[in-house]
């Protein structure tokens, strides 16, 4: 088992690891850390008992210790007028049209698509013509 405890210092924290090895008045060893990145959020989560989880991983022959700190992110929601977008395929670009409920036209825009180039590069430029499209919508 693996305990993290904050020190009196700030950014340390002191690992206690339980092992069936240690002598009869410690059932555990101890270890102080520095930990420079997280830690607020981590003291946070001790003093409201959020579950998070201790990991000791050795790798390229040391010791780190990995922290996970369990969130509960709050819901989000996106409200928006009802309307639509439309969307419309040409050779070399992309017009897009909102259109709010009553169906007025509320805005237009263009995104050019460069046509002469590689499958792959296409790909990938549509990929990013569809997510500025997204973040337009």
């Amino acid at each position: 088992m693996v305990q993290l405890v904050p020190d009196h210092q700030p950014n340390f924290f002191i690992v206690r690891v339980s092992s069936p090895f240690a002598d009869e008045n410690r059932r555990f060893f101890e270890y102080p850390i520095e930990i420079r990145y997280l830690n607020k959020e981590l003291k946070e989560a001790q003093r409201l008992q959020r579950p998070f989880t201790v990991v000791i991983k050795e790798e390229n022959g040391r010791l780190y210790l990995k922290v996970t700190i369990h969130k509960k992110l709050e819901a989000t929601s996106f409200i928006a007028p009802k309307g639509a977008l439309g969307l419309d395929y040409n050779d070399g670009f992309i017009t897009t049209a909102w259109i709010d409920k009553k169906g007025n036209l509320m805005a237009t825009k263009n995104i050019a698509i460069p046509n002469q180039l590689s499958s792959e590069k296409n790909q990938t430029i549509m990929e990013q013509k569809i997510v500025a499209i997204h973040k337009y919508a």
